[in-house]
């Protein structure tokens, strides 16, 4: 759960010492993670999430390579003065007021967001355009401990909270990573012992390798008997007298072509059981090893590092077609046309890949892609 009302009105009292205080910076590190600058202190808005939340911190993240349009909506407003910072009565919600603009902060988990408004009208979010602000859910005011003590010195309670909530930022990636290495080490495990299931198919096929050879043999000794056309021919086995064995033939083939089909079927069967034993034995262990690094993994979180080395990695890269949130069409005359798949990839296609000469478009009053 991100911070509570008792959480906000421990660390706005500090924050509030930057009113009268320029804003001389902002950066959005994330797509949920937005830093504004004022006077030298740098102060952190987490508008979605469970660890939605408002304090100051000491250093923040890197910006990505390529920005968030939300920072540019907000270095266009570089200068303002913080002229008031405050809970909203009965909710989870800041505003920051800075004169000729606000910002509007909810930590309401999945409905948070934070918002510019100018002129009381919304001119964007966080995660792309916006045109109002959505009504506050109705609720029932609790009363909710703090679940982080004031430290002592200055910003003692900022402190406190960027502490608490690192920790559970912390705590949640290893959570994610433990139960993400888990599941890429039991589908690896799967695919192994079904690799090995295809292998020792291969090598109970590839057991037929001397029969097609003995066979070749056989006809090699009466081919002067064998005529064009023909489809069988029965011949005498030579190892047990009295025995015939009956040979298939290819009439569109000549006796010799027959011939070599056979040497080469069996030749291929020998090869394919020489690389199924040697790729056997190789899956054998890798099975043997993924259980073992399963079962230490399970145990403790030390041992997740042995079992990551085990598991290929099958994140796609950023410039994979299937890894992009649009779809790459080529136009009539050569033009690179790119089509949103989803929300998400709209928002990421019109405020970060667009440059402004590049046309948009979108269908009026209705729902769909942009492109």
């Amino acid at each position: 759960m991100g911070m509570s009302a008792a959480e906000i009105d421990q660390v706005l009292p500090e924050l509030a010492e930057l009113v009268g205080r320029r804003l001389d910076g902002a950066w959005q590190p994330a797509r949920d993670r937005v830093v504004l600058g004022i006077a030298g202190e740098q102060v952190l808005l987490v508008p979605r999430g469970d660890a939605a939340r408002i304090h100051r911190i000491a250093k923040r993240a890197s910006n990505p390579p390529r920005p968030f349009s939300f920072q540019g909506m907000l270095r266009s407003h570089l200068g303002a003065g913080l002229v008031s910072i405050a809970r909203l009565a009965g909710e989870r919600a800041v505003v920051l007021d800075f004169g000729h603009f606000a910002l509007h902060l909810r930590l309401t988990g999945r409905s948070g967001g934070l918002w510019l408004l100018v002129g009381g009208v919304p001119a964007g979010a966080h995660d792309g355009p916006a045109t109002e602000l959505p009504a506050f859910s109705t609720h029932v005011s609790r009363a909710e401990p703090t679940r982080f003590a004031q430290l002592p010195g200055p910003w003692g309670a900022n402190r406190a909270a960027e502490d608490w909530f690192s920790r559970q930022e912390d705590e949640a990636a290893r959570h994610r990573r433990r139960t993400a290495v888990l599941a890429a080490g039991r589908r690896e495990l799967a695919r192994s012992v079904r690799r090995l299931e295809h292998l020792e198919e291969d090598l109970v096929r590839s057991t037929r390798a001397g029969a097609f050879r003995a066979e070749a043999d056989l006809l090699a000794s009466c081919l002067h008997r064998v005529r064009k056309g023909a489809t069988i021919i029965d011949v005498e086995d030579l190892e047990e007298e009295g025995r015939v064995i009956r040979i298939a033939l290819d009439p569109g083939r000549t006796p010799a072509a027959n011939l070599q089909a056979l040497y080469n079927r069996a030749k291929r069967l020998e090869r394919a059981a020489q690389l199924a034993t040697v790729r056997r034995a190789a899956t054998v262990q890798t099975i043997a090893a993924l259980r073992r690094a399963l079962e230490a993994a399970e145990r403790e979180d030390d041992a997740l590092g042995a079992l990551e080395r085990l598991v290929p990695r099958v994140t796609p890269r950023p410039d994979d077609p299937a890894a992009l949130p649009w779809t790459r069409w080529v136009g009539p005359g050569g033009q690179e046309v790119l089509v949103g798949k989803h929300a998400a990839g709209n928002r990421r296609l019109t405020f970060q890949k667009a440059r402004g000469n590049d046309w948009w478009m979108h269908l009026r009053d209705a729902a769909g892609a942009h492109l």
